[in-house]
């Protein structure tokens, strides 16, 4: 840990719970040892099985992913809770705390994911998680399941996993059958599923419903309330549901997590209790749980993202060779050749220097163009009046090409272009690469256009193969506008994909690749405007 308090905070809360920690390692100014020879010490030592770290400043990047690369190939997950810096007292307090800027986080994180590391929110969740991943690693699948003794605890828990961004699926209908006949009359089949206060009385209620959502092939985690014992003397009643549980996780796969609904202090008892239960883990906190859980999904998915080593694209020469000589904006239609080198689609288009170069292309075209300017002094050129769209006639066409060099020239081009470019309409995303100096390419997509800066942008590291493209893809989709049914999504995760090849393959000679917009059709997806920036040679 980077913070002796955080470390502190872990060690009490284990000895609280009665968890056992291996070892609590800070790394101070990391003068000598920092937080890469740590991990590969932690990956090294048969004792260790999960690996928690608080860490605001990445000192030794090249040695820190050495050792999560051999923590992931040690099978030993890794969770790291990394301050955002969302607030500019955070910035000055990660500064005052580690004596360096916490940098852009969102290239961070990708970086992190990218060697196999789980983040997480804060160290109570980063605990929480500890003690589910000492316990379970796989889910059959995604779907969690809540059962609680209360309607508003399954309110709660269905708002925490909602945030977490858990998936609580619908139960089957012979599911539902199966709880009808286990629960009273009263109770619904939702999920989450409010087994009623009664069921800690007939605990056969609460066996029968735990079966029944254990049978249910949508289901990988099931999360219940059955507490330790925390009165003195108190019975335990939760014995019998405790044992049907181990047994479910024996017998169907699924795996079950005690949660209570706020921390719960563990005396002596209550300790003999879980120990009694050992292979059951007992998390507190519904938000703390939620994110536990979501680290387990995102840590299982992060060993199906082994590293890739991607052999480079055989149109790298061709690209650096574009690209010898050269540093900062590129103007669009290099940047448009740099991206077809790596498969991304273009319109037909044409480069010309003339309002009657640019009629001649606009009849081989035979459709409505677009009329660009282009430069390298106008990257963001649709502001400055160099853009004109859905452009049809001759006159017209020479009309827009003599606008956009005239607003080109006013803007400070020295020797401007006219693109004329078939017009191509279809939901409009960014799909954009920057390459960090210190983390390397990572890529983003997000809505086009005028909302290409609304919002955050959620890098993933480059390269990522065609499975991480689709599934990024899928998962960012609803939110830049695509509909599966209505947008060609596989051709979206090309161009992810093929951009972000193209940045890890350049990225000693490229600060950025950019197509923006990609306009998305039913068939096929086409970058309809190119930027990219240059990096001079080291």
């Amino acid at each position: 840990s980077q913070s002796g308090t955080v470390a502190w905070t872990m060690n009490q809360m284990a000895s609280d719970r009665g968890v056992g920690l291996r070892i609590i390692l800070g790394v101070g100014n990391e003068a000598v040892l920092g937080l890469g020879d740590l991990f590969s010490w932690a990956a090294d030592d048969p004792h260790t099985e999960v690996v928690t770290s608080y860490v605001e400043t990445m000192r030794d990047v090249g040695g820190i992913g050495r050792g999560l690369d051999a923590l992931r190939s040690a099978g030993k997950p890794v969770l790291i809770c990394a301050p955002q810096g969302r607030s500019e007292a955070a910035l000055r307090a990660i500064v005052a705390h580690t004596g360096a800027l916490a940098g852009n986080t969102g290239l961070r994180d990708a970086w992190l994911r990218g060697h196999g590391v789980v983040l997480v929110e804060d160290p109570v969740t980063m605990f929480e998680a500890a003690v589910l991943l000492a316990h379970h690693r796989t889910l059959r699948t995604d779907g969690i399941a809540g059962a609680f003794q209360s309607g508003g605890a399954c309110t709660l828990f269905a708002e925490a996993a909602g945030a977490a961004g858990l998936s609580l699926p619908s139960f089957a209908a012979p599911t539902k059958r199966a709880l009808r006949r286990a629960l009273p009359s009263f109770a619904s089949q939702n999920n989450p599923l409010d087994v009623t206060g009664q069921a800690a009385v007939e605990t056969e209620m609460f066996v029968g419903a735990l079966q029944a959502l254990a049978s249910d092939p949508a289901i990988g985690l099931v999360a219940f309330d059955a507490f330790p014992p925390r009165l003195p003397g108190e019975i335990p009643w939760a014995d019998p549901v405790l044992a049907t549980v181990m047994d479910l996780q024996r017998s169907s796969g699924v795996a079950f997590a005690s949660v209570s609904m706020s921390p719960l202090g563990y005396d002596t008892e209550a300790k003999a209790f879980t120990r009694k239960w050992g292979a059951l883990p007992f998390l507190q906190g519904h938000r703390a749980a939620a994110g536990a859980i979501r680290a387990l999904v995102d840590a299982q998915r992060a060993r199906g993202r082994a590293k890739r080593e991607v052999a480079p694209h055989p149109n790298r020469g061709r690209a650096l060779r574009i690209l010898r000589g050269r540093s900062g904006p590129l103007d669009e239609a290099t940047g448009a050749r740099i991206l077809e080198l790596y498969g991304v689609r273009r319109p037909k288009e044409a480069l010309v220097g003339t309002p009657a170069e640019a009629v001649e292309a606009a009849r081989t075209i035979r459709s409505a163009v677009a009329v660009k300017a282009v430069a390298p002094e106008l990257p963001h050129k649709a502001k400055l009046g160099g853009v004109h769209i859905d452009v049809r006639g001759a006159a017209a066409v020479a009309a827009a090409a003599e606008a956009v060099l005239v607003a080109a020239r006013r803007a400070g081009a020295r020797a401007p272009k006219v693109l004329v470019q078939q017009m191509i309409v279809g939901a409009e995303v960014l799909v954009g690469a920057v390459v960090d100096e210190r983390f390397g390419a990572c890529v983003t997509m997000r809505p086009g256009g005028a909302l290409a800066e609304a919002g955050p942008a959620e890098f993933v590291a480059a390269p990522l193969g065609p499975k991480a493209a689709r599934a990024y893809v899928q998962t960012h989709a609803g939110a830049c506008g695509l509909d599966a049914a209505k947008h060609d999504l596989g051709a979206v995760a090309a161009a992810v994909a093929q951009i972000a090849r193209g940045a890890h393959d350049l990225r000693d000679r490229l600060v950025s690749l950019e197509a923006n917009p990609l306009v998305v059709r039913d068939r096929g997806a086409v970058a309809v405007d190119a930027l990219a920036e240059a990096r001079a040679p080291a």
